[in-house]
C-alpha cells in the first residue's frame, strides 16, 4: 500500500552516520521502536510527541559535533547567503535522498542566513539540526504517483532507490544508486536487480541481515532474560556469548554462505569462545567450530535461541514449538485468550519430564486441538534444558524428542 514509513532507530542512526560522516550511537537513546510482527519495520509508528523532543535534542548535539569535526566541510568565506546556498545545494538533497523542492531551498536558505545574522559562524550548525528532523529524513516515501491502472500507484525514481537501500541494507541510498535514480535507470527491472545485488555485496549489509534474523528468532532480547541459579549458575556472563555467537554464525551464512535458510538451519558450525565452548562441552572453540557432532547444526539449536525460548527454571516445549508454527511454517494458531481459555502451567513435578507434564493438554479438549501440532513440535527440542545445554536427562528420567510427525 502507499505509504511513509518512519525509519526505524537502528535505520536513523545509519543516515545520520552515513550522511555526516560520524559515528555516533543514536538508536539505544530513542523511544523503542514499536513493533510489527515482531519486527522493528515501524510501518505504522508516527512521530510522537515524546519522540520528537528526543530528536530534537539528538539533532541539535549531533550538529554540533558533526560541524566541529568536519569544518573544512561546512566552512565557506562568501557572503552567507551564497555559502547558504552552497551547502543547501549540495548537503541537503543528500540527507533527504532526493532533489529538493524551491520551497524547501528557500527555507533552508534563509535558516542559514538568519542563524548566521543572530549568532556568526553557526548557520551550517542550525542547518544540519534542521534536516535531522526534517519529515523526509524521518520517513522512507512508497507513496508513488496514480498509474492508469485502478488503486496501483509507481514509486518515482528517488523513492524506488530509498526503498531498495533500506530494505537491503537498512541504510540510506549511495551515491551510485542516487546517481542511478537521477538518470531515471531504477525504471528499469534490470537496472533493479543489479542495483540489489551490488548493495548484497556489500560488507556493511551484513549488520541489517543480522538484525532481521535476530529478530525473527525473537533472541535480540535475549539480555532481559534471566534463568534460577538451578538452570544456568552463570547465565549473565553467558547471555552476551549466546547473542555473538549467533551473530558471528549469521554473519558468515549471510558473507560466506549464500545468505540462504538452509545454511542458517543446517550449516553445522558453531562461533564460540572458550566459555561457551565449555557451556556446550565442545572439545574445541573458535570462529568455525564443527557442532554437529554435539547435536547442534543451527540457528535453532544454539543457545540464544532455546533460551529466549523457555521459562526461567524449565524448557518449554509450547514457546519452541509455537515458534517454529509461526515463525517457520507461517501457521498462526489462535491464542488462548482469542478462545476464552484460561491457561496453566503445568506443576513442577521433579519425578516427571517436561514431556509428562505437558501431556495433560491431551486430556483437555479445548487445549488438544492446537497443542497436537505445538507440543509435538516443542517436544523435538527437550533434549536442551532451559539455557540451552545438552541432556538426555531430566529430574533423572530419559529425554524423549520423538514427534508424532514422524
Amino acid at each position: 500500500p502507499a505509504r511513509q514509513r518512519r525509519l526505524s532507530n537502528v535505520e536513523y542512526e545509519r543516515t545520520v552516520q552515513e550522511w555526516l560522516d560520524v559515528d555516533v550511537a543514536l538508536a539505544d537513546r530513542l523511544p523503542p521502536d514499536v513493533r510489527q510482527n515482531g519486527f522493528s519495520r515501524n510501518s505504522e509508528e508516527p512521530v510522537v510527541s515524546a519522540f520528537a523532543t528526543r530528536i530534537a535534542s539528538l539533532a541539535s548535539e549531533v550538529a554540533t559535533l558533526a560541524v566541529a569535526r568536519s569544518s573544512p566541510r561546512w566552512k565557506c568565506t562568501n557572503d552567507a547567503r551564497t555559502c547558504a546556498t552552497e551547502l543547501v545545494e549540495r548537503e541537503a538533497p543528500r540527507a533527504l535522498r532526493r532533489p529538493l523542492e524551491a520551497s524547501e531551498r528557500a527555507r533552508l536558505v534563509d535558516l542559514y542566513v538568519s542563524a548566521e545574522e543572530v549568532e556568526p559562524g553557526s548557520g551550517a550548525r542550525w542547518l544540519v539540526t534542521a534536516l535531522l528532523q526534517s519529515p523526509s529524513f524521518l520517513y522512507v516515501s512508497e507513496r508513488g504517483a496514480p498509474t492508469t491502472l485502478p488503486g496501483r500507484r509507481r514509486l518515482d525514481s528517488f523513492e524506488i532507490a530509498s526503498v531498495l537501500s533500506y530494505t537491503i541494507r537498512g541504510g540510506p541510498p549511495d551515491d551510485a544508486l542516487l546517481d542511478a535514480a537521477r538518470r531515471g535507470a531504477l525504471t528499469r527491472g534490470s537496472a533493479r536487480q543489479e542495483q540489489a545485488r551490488r548493495l548484497l555485496a556489500q560488507s556493511s549489509t551484513r549488520h541489517h541481515f543480522r538484525r532481521f534474523v535476530l529478530e525473527w528468532l525473537e533472541v535480540d532480547q535475549l539480555e532481559r532474560t534471566a534463568k534460577v541459579p538451578d538452570v544456568a549458575t552463570h547465565y549473565e556472563d553467558l547471555k552476551p556469548r549466546m547473542l555473538a555467537e549467533t551473530s558471528a554464525f549469521v554473519d558468515e551464512v549471510m558473507v560466506n554462505r549464500g545468505a540462504s535458510i538452509a545454511s542458517l538451519l543446517d550449516g553445522g558450525f558453531s562461533s564460540v569462545d572458550p566459555k561457551l565452548a565449555r557451556f556446550y562441552d565442545f572439545d574445541a572453540w573458535g570462529p568455525r567450530v564443527d557442532s554437529r557432532r554435539a547435536g547442534r547444526v543451527g540457528l535453532l539449536q544454539q543457545a540464544s535461541f532455546l533460551a529466549a525460548h523457555a521459562h526461567p527454571d524449565s524448557s518449554s516445549p509450547v514457546k519452541r514449538g509455537d515458534f517454529v508454527l509461526r515463525r517457520l511454517l507461517c501457521i498462526n494458531l489462535p491464542r488462548p485468550q482469542e478462545l476464552d481459555i484460561e491457561v496453566s502451567i503445568p506443576t513442577p513435578d521433579h519425578s516427571l519430564t517436561t514431556r509428562e507434564r505437558f501431556s495433560a493438554h491431551q486430556a483437555n479438549t479445548s487445549c488438544r486441538t492446537c497443542h497436537d501440532s505445538i507440543d509435538a513440535l516443542g517436544f523435538t527440542f527437550e533434549s536442551f534444558d532451559a539455557a540451552g545445554k545438552k541432556r538426555n536427562l531430566e529430574n533423572g528420567r530419559a529425554i524423549d524428542t520423538k514427534s508424532h510427525f514422524e
